[in-house]
């Protein structure tokens, strides 16, 4: 509806848009008024309109009271500009200007003509905000995960190389804790996959709640979970690690007659920057972790830095390698 389009009117010329002004806000548009370039600039600096009318006072369409206002004017996001001029310009002068869709009409014009200009510039204002925010939906659906909504692996991977990157670059710790839901398949197969969907995404909605904006929560596939930790180090993701722990302990999983405990096995890796780890090599020391988490009794956390110790040759890994149960096995029930 007209009424929700709000209208920057910029006569910087002075001489008279009044008639102009009365017209739209007799059509119901939010119109707000500037007559010279220091005004049109503090309106756009306190709000945003969704069309700017300018009048500009050069003659010369790239001049910088254009080029100026044009750039503020997109600054959240591109925005239509009807210009009102004295004479036609050439068509090189629009498309040396900055910003969105642009249309312009020689004074003196009717109060028809401006409002069929207003009107297909609004229209493709409209149209391309809506064909952003369905490209949006659609990245969004193509990096989350359908079954938990947390971030799929092809987001997982994109952010772990940025990460590791920025890591190495400006030497900031960094860890990534892989996580597997102990004996889950016994869910699946004694209750029903159903059940088990309904597990993942409470486990996910547990996992959302113990990470900050900037960390990354994804599920690589079945049980298999993922947390991106940068400006981690080792004991801050331990620390972390535990609260899941603790929440997920206390919780019993609860559906249509069917419960469930989880367990968790944890395998975290960590690394402090200036390192010569590839991506894939870093992830594969937090599953290996994770691996001998579950070779050990499961419901434990290992380190990734314990398992060094299996290369020298001087000491007795069985000696060195503690990883801590942490709970008992999870088991699952029917109440059917």
């Amino acid at each position: 509806m007209a009424e929700a389009f709000r209208v920057l009117l910029a006569d910087h010329l002075g001489d008279g848009l009044g008639d102009v002004h009365a017209d739209l806000v007799n059509h119901g548009y939010g119109v707000t008024s500037s007559q010279n370039l220091g005004e049109t600039v503090r309106h756009l600096s306190e709000s945003s309109p969704d069309l700017l009318i300018l009048r500009p006072l050069s003659r010369q369409l790239p001049a910088f009271e254009v080029q100026h206002t044009l750039r503020l004017l997109s600054r959240d996001g591109d925005r239509p500009v009807l210009f009102l001029l004295e004479e036609i310009r050439p068509l090189e002068d629009y498309r040396s200007l900055p910003g969105g869709p642009l249309d312009f009409l020689v004074l003196p014009a009717s109060t028809e003509e401006i409002h069929v200009k207003i009107g297909l510039l609004l229209a493709h204002r409209t149209r391309w905000e809506d064909l952003q925010a369905r490209a949006q939906t659609m990245e969004d659906r193509a990096l989350r995960d359908f079954k938990t909504g947390l971030s799929n692996d092809r987001f997982f991977f994109e952010r772990l190389e940025e990460e590791l990157s920025r890591s190495n670059r400006h030497g900031l710790p960094l860890s990534v804790v892989m996580f597997d839901l102990d004996d889950f398949k016994k869910i699946n197969d004694e209750i029903d996959h159903l059940f088990g969907d309904f597990v993942l995404r409470r486990f996910a909605e547990r996992l959302e709640a113990v990470v900050r904006r900037a960390d990354v929560a994804a599920r690589l596939g079945g049980d298999e979970f993922v947390l991106l930790l940068p400006n981690t180090d080792l004991s801050e993701a331990t620390q972390m690690v535990a609260r899941l722990r603790k929440l997920v302990r206390e919780e019993r999983f609860e559906k249509d007659g069917h419960s469930a405990v989880l367990g968790l096995s944890v395998g975290i890796d960590s690394t402090q920057g200036h390192s010569d780890l590839t991506a894939e090599e870093f992830l594969r020391r937090a599953d290996a972790a994770l691996l001998e988490a579950k070779r050990r009794g499961k419901g434990r956390t290992c380190l990734s830095q314990e398992l060094d110790y299996r290369d020298q040759d001087s000491v007795d890994p069985s000696a060195t390698l503690t990883s801590t149960p942490t709970e008992a096995s999870p088991t699952s029930q029917s109440n059917r």
